[in-house]
């Protein structure tokens, strides 16, 4: 059976991005609560109390929420998925715990947008990940990315794994080259050390390294004279399709390596022990 692509999974899931977009901007700037004996809609709250104390990285050069959604080109009605998805990791940035607690009523106002987030993130099969500084972005699940992340030592190499997911880089063909290249760096001592192949892994080692060297990864195999006639022939779909299976055999790398040391204390168990079946 063919894979689904998101929009077919929208649909089949009743999930309307329009209705869900609006109900985070009537969160964040319809619905009233009161604060300093007034009602206020949350967006004031932030303007007035912590906007300006966010980290400088993140806000500036904007003075309010309203500025860097315009800059963000995020407007008051969306169909589109990326818009949804840009709104909820703008206004999980702008409401950290620190400054939300402390107001009963805002506490519960951002405790809505948060479920809302993450229900409709779920039926998508999204979720929320913690990167450098606390950043959080929005990637697809892969049970396989969160293995590996737990395995590598290298922060980078980490954060490299988590954003190869996030939402927004899908259809962007340079930023996923520049990561599997970060990525390749990180295993090319498993696949010089040999100790794959000598597990077992031999095709695994051969194909990651055919891969990189060979799809217009590491060098320029569309055009000069490392150009490749096959790749030259491919559309940014089908380039695309292929960067996503180098990205699945690098975690494959990076997990049987993890794995190697069980498998040979595995071989020694059963060649010492008398095992009953």
């Amino acid at each position: 059976m063919a894979r689904k692509t998101l929009y077919q999974r929208l649909d089949s899931l009743g999930v309307s991005v329009a209705a869900e977009y609006d109900a985070l901007i009537r969160l964040l700037k319809v619905e009233q609560n009161i604060f300093d004996y007034r009602f206020y809609p949350l967006i004031h709250y932030i303007n007035k109390n912590y906007f300006r104390d966010l980290p400088a990285d993140f806000r500036s050069p904007y003075l309010s929420v309203e500025e860097m959604m315009q800059a963000l080109d995020l407007r008051d009605k969306s169909a589109l998925l990326d818009d949804l998805f840009l709104l909820s990791e703008l206004l999980i940035a702008l409401l950290p715990e620190k400054h939300i607690k402390k107001k009963e009523d805002l506490y519960q106002q951002a405790i809505t947008i948060y479920e809302n987030i993450f229900s409709f993130l779920e039926k998508l099969n999204y979720e929320l990940k913690e990167i450098d500084g606390g950043r959080k972005i929005i990637v697809e699940k892969n049970s396989a990315t969160t293995q590996a992340v737990e395995i590598v030592t290298d922060n980078s190499a980490a954060i490299a794994l988590i954003e190869y997911n996030h939402y927004a880089l899908k259809g962007d063909l340079e930023e996923k080259r520049r990561i599997l290249t970060a990525l390749g760096s990180y295993i090319e001592p498993i696949l010089r050390s040999r100790v794959l192949q000598n597990a077992g892994y031999k095709q695994l080692e051969s194909d990651v390294g055919f891969m990189l060297n060979n799809f217009h990864v590491r060098h320029n195999n569309k055009e000069g004279a490392k150009a490749q006639d096959y790749i030259v022939g491919l559309n940014n779909k089908q380039l695309e399709e292929w960067y996503d299976h180098i990205y699945n055999a690098i975690l494959s790398v990076i997990i049987i390596n993890e794995h190697i040391p069980v498998q040979n204390n595995i071989v020694t168990l059963k060649s010492t022990y008398t095992w009953r079946t």
